[in-house]
């Protein structure tokens, strides 16, 4: 399943107007950060695609939805928006990833990969990246 990740977070406007005016180059920095995030999400999401987790044990399972996670970063900017696809590709073979990430009526989800793209220590995980990523621009812009 391909989610889409962008930068939000408290405070992250005001600390890209910051940014702006110290003259920072606002578009090289997120597009920083959300590479941080891609890194996170897609390395939770591969530890996550290991057979031991999945129903059965793996037993049934081919490799496809593994073999389907995106694993080159492109990001995509709407005006001031910017975002980045994370996951599995459903058209590379990732249309299970959806089942196992959300359960189905008669089989619960994978954990593991539930929580590799929306469990609280990930997404907290990819705020504090992102905030590192904004604060060192602005000491570093603080310094020039």
């Amino acid at each position: 399943m391909s989610n889409k990740a962008s930068m939000d977070f408290s405070g992250f406007q005001s600390l890209m107007r910051e940014l702006e005016k110290l003259n920072a180059d606002t578009k090289a920095i997120a597009d920083k950060a959300l590479e941080k995030t891609f890194d996170i999400v897609t390395e939770k999401a591969k530890d996550a695609a290991n057979p031991a987790n999945y129903p059965a044990k793996g037993k049934y399972s081919s490799g496809r939805t593994a073999e389907s996670l995106k694993t080159t970063c492109k990001i995509y900017w709407q005006g001031t928006e910017a975002t980045v696809d994370v996951g599995y590709s459903i058209s590379a073979g990732g249309l299970q990833s959806i089942f196992m990430i959300y359960g189905t009526p008669k089989h619960m989800k994978v954990q593991a990969m539930y929580d590799a793209f929306f469990g609280n220590k990930t997404l907290q995980e990819v705020r504090n990246a992102q905030r590192a990523v904004l604060m060192d621009a602005i000491n570093e812009a603080l310094n020039r």
